[in-house]
């Protein structure tokens, strides 16, 4: 039986994808050549079946670095020696799991700027140096009683960052070479925006529960477009915007996206695709449906590869879950969630693997599990 490993972000490192999964802790790579899936590991001191714990993975010098969003440090993998460490920068204040910290980030040069979801900060690491700079937003609580700031989209157009706020119609211009910004209102004022990108000309901005998409240049032209009620059902924001050929992407939140014309952009058709993860790098358009398929449109040429994030489950386990303490959320008096990664006949055999017991699969099961982890 296989199982998907579904992404909840990616970077590109030459011919090798790495993934973060979003319904567990587990950090994956694709080799786009042999075709290799390889399980890298776990961030350490959390639990194998956390999800949403990262958003935003970057690259630089050799290293991964995983921006928290439930977490409670940045995460850095090495990719040759497959170790990791970790940098404690939150205050003390925002140090806990119910929080969501970071959705998104961008690097810049050797900068990795994280912007705050419930924290009302850009925080700014230099990765030479582990060296930490908070930008305050003091203007923000002058703007909005709302406790979200940043969602997760994010636009950067050369030396400058894009982000859209989640409380007004607001989008944050910060320029990375100085650190300066500016508040720039598009469009109308009930309008909120999830996710915008650059086509080269002008920017394209996804809705965050409000029925428009709007076209915006920074020379003033805002075009405001209705999109189309059967999109609007069920879904009350997109999750990502790419801006590719001749199309804007607008990837749903819970069931389909929305195709758009760039050349003429008032039509639109709806895709019966739900695309958790839109993004481009500077080679690849790079599509994560539900499914966990993967789509890699070429950016100089009309080449399209299309491939699947699945293990066999026996192997996951074989080679990776067995190894872990699937027992620390029981220990630590949390619930295990059984899931697309793990199964509760899972769950008994690590129980019976770590009890040293033949099995746990019959009529005594809860006396042997409980028997086993009061052992702690």
């Amino acid at each position: 039986m296989n199982i998907t490993l579904k992404a909840q972000c990616a970077v590109r490192v030459n011919e090798i994808m790495f993934f973060f999964t979003c319904d567990a802790n587990i950090l994956f790579s694709y080799n786009l050549e042999n075709e290799k899936i390889e399980i890298l590991g776990s961030i350490p001191e959390s639990d194998l079946l956390n999800d949403f714990m990262c958003t935003s993975i970057h690259h630089w010098n050799g290293k991964l670095y995983l921006v928290p969003l439930k977490m409670n440090a940045l995460w850095i993998y090495h990719i040759e020696d497959k170790k990791w460490e970790s940098l404690d920068f939150l205050e003390e204040k925002y140090r806990n799991d119910g929080m969501l910290k970071f959705w998104q980030a961008t690097l810049y040069q050797h900068k990795l700027y994280m912007f705050g979801c419930q924290i009302p900060q850009i925080v700014k690491i230099d990765l030479k140096t582990l060296k930490k700079t908070i930008i305050d937003l003091q203007d923000y609580a002058n703007r909005s009683t709302d406790k979200l700031l940043f969602n997760r989209g994010l636009c950067k157009v050369d030396n400058y960052a894009y982000v859209p706020g989640m409380f007004s119609n607001e989008i944050l211009k910060i320029n990375l070479d100085d650190d300066t910004y500016e508040w720039i209102a598009i469009g109308k004022e009930e309008n909120r925006y999830a996710d915008l990108d650059w086509d080269g000309e002008k920017f394209w901005l996804g809705p965050n529960g409000t029925p428009t998409y709007v076209c915006w240049s920074e020379k003033g032209e805002v075009l405001e477009y209705s999109i189309p009620q059967e999109f609007l059902n069920g879904q009350q924001c997109v999750l990502n915007v790419v801006a590719y050929e001749d199309v804007v992407l607008l990837g749903g939140s819970r069931v389909k996206s929305l195709e758009i014309n760039r050349n003429h952009p008032a039509i639109n058709k709806i895709v019966s695709i739900k695309y958790g993860l839109c993004m481009k790098d500077d080679k690849y358009i790079i599509l994560i449906d539900e499914y966990g398929n993967v789509t890699l449109k070429s950016r100089c040429g009309n080449t399209e590869q299309i491939f699947e994030c699945k293990v066999e489950k026996r192997r996951l386990y074989d080679e990776y879950i067995s190894d872990n303490n699937m027992l620390y959320s029981i220990y630590d008096q949390r619930v295990l969630r059984e899931g697309n990664i793990i199964s509760l006949k899972d769950y008994q055999d690590s129980v019976a693997i770590k009890g040293q017991i033949e099995s746990v699969n019959n009529n005594s099961t809860g006396e042997s599990i409980y028997r086993i982890i009061s052992k702690k």
